[in-house]
This record gives structure tokens, sequence and C-alpha cells, in this order.
């Protein structure tokens, strides 16, 4: 797989699945044992049939997110991302009940494919600012 089509697949992954919900793509760009690693998604099991669930549930909570690729690298196998997204919460999310509240948070992911697919996704993004964000919790204060 060159780059061009790295860079396709992984931009189809942000707009197509990330930003439309289109959760059935992920059978297209990735393989079925995807496995997954974020320090915020402990109980992901190994699959993409997880990385559909995991889509599925931040789209019922957030309908209209539009996740945006703002730097993009190739190495090798390997595509790393710098992304940003957006959106309101109008849906439940993990026990949070919609607050209608807007969000915009970043992130990085780091994507390794193999045979033509994503295999394994490293990712880190700013979620206590979501939950900031959302008015789950209370924002942290440096001290002085």
């Amino acid at each position: 797989m060159d780059n061009k089509q790295m860079m396709d697949h992984i931009r189809r992954l942000y707009e197509d699945v990330y930003s439309k919900g289109k959760i059935n793509v992920c059978d297209e760009l990735c393989t079925a044992d995807l496995k997954f690693h974020d320090p915020s998604a402990t109980s992901y099991k190994v699959g993409v049939s997880s990385l559909k669930e995991s889509e599925n549930a931040y789209h019922k909570a957030f309908p209209n997110k539009k996740s945006k690729i703002e730097d993009i690298c190739i190495s090798g196998d390997k595509v790393i991302v710098r992304w940003s997204c957006q959106g309101k919460h109008n849906g439940e999310l993990q026990g949070i009940s919609p607050t209608h509240r807007s969000f915009n948070i970043t992130g990085m992911s780091m994507y390794l494919f193999s045979n033509g697919k994503i295999s394994e996704i490293w990712q880190a993004w700013d979620r206590l600012s979501l939950l900031e964000q959302l008015g789950a919790i209370q924002p942290a204060h440096a001290s002085n």
C-alpha cells in the first residue's frame, strides 16, 4: 500500500466513520482483529466490532460531531494524525445525560497498516477537557 492509499484510508476513517457515523465503513478500512490502545478506553476488546461499538456510542452522544485532521504524516507502514473534534452533547454518554453543551477537543492517533488495512491504533486525547466542557466534572485549576 503506498502513501497516497494510506492517506486516503485515514481520510475516509475521519470523514465517513468519525464525522458522518458510517460505522460499517470500519469493516472496509480495518482488520477484523484490530488492536486499539487508548488509556481512556480500558474496556476495549480486540476487534473491529469493538471500534464500531465505541464509535456508535459516541455518535449517539454527539450526533453532529465532526473530526478533522489537523496534521498527518506517514512513516513506513504507520500514519500519525493530530486531530480535533467538535460537537454538541445531545445523547447519553457512559451514564452522563445529555447536557446540550458544545465541546472542542484535540488528540493524536497512530495507525499501523497490515495487508492494506488498519490493524492497530494508538491514541491519546484530552478526555479530561471533554468531561469538563460537558460539565460532568469541575474544571481543574492550577494553584499559584
